[in-house]
């Protein structure tokens, strides 16, 4: 859980690419894993959401390091990784009504606003 609070951390400092750097996983493949286990963590106590997030990991066949790779290969690309929370954001909103949507604590206006505006 450590790993993925730091995780979010460093997104919130980070930015584009054009090519896909040697990340481990596609952008794709980070935006549902994050968005799967935001939805988890949300929905879930600390001790289901551990067992909970191995299930989303191996089904995906990622790992915790898998997803840290990702952000610090493209931490350096704020507009890539603001770009990258707004596809986690619609994710996780779906087609629900704003006040039903699940929210991310990582991911809120202004987290994605001030990385926007560096």
């Amino acid at each position: 859980m450590r790993r993925l609070i730091l995780a979010a951390v460093l997104l919130a400092a980070c930015g584009r690419e054009t090519a896909m750097p040697p990340a481990g996983i596609s952008r794709e493949t980070f935006i549902t894993v994050y968005a799967e286990l935001s939805r988890a963590r949300l929905r879930t106590t600390p001790d289901e959401f551990s067992a909970r997030k191995e299930e989303i990991l191996k089904q995906h066949g990622v790992t915790e390091r898998d997803l840290t790779r990702f952000v610090e290969v493209h931490g350096q690309q704020p507009a890539y990784m603001a770009e990258l929370w707004n596809s986690v954001r619609e994710r996780l909103a779906g087609n629900q009504p704003e006040a039903q949507r699940p929210q991310s604590p990582f991911l809120s206006e202004t987290t994605v606003s001030a990385v926007s505006a560096e």
